[in-house]
């Protein structure tokens, strides 16, 4: 049997730390919530752009110097 956590067949669940099991359980919880799911990608979608744009930013002040 494998990780529930990682997938691993060397692996257990108790070999990760707290911090992720702790998220393992709350993407457990929301899994069946469609609409936090959705809720959360589009989160990441909105903070991937964000990150872009001021990449695009930091590219453009160096540039300039």
């Amino acid at each position: 049997m494998s990780c529930k956590i990682c997938g691993r067949g060397a692996c257990a669940s108790y070999f990760h730390s707290s911090e992720e099991r702790e998220l393992y359980s709350r993407a457990e919880v929301i899994s069946g919530d469609v609409g936090a799911v959705v809720a959360l990608l589009t989160e990441i979608d909105g903070l991937k752009s964000e990150i872009e744009e001021k990449n695009k930013i930091l590219e453009s002040l160096e540039n300039h110097e």
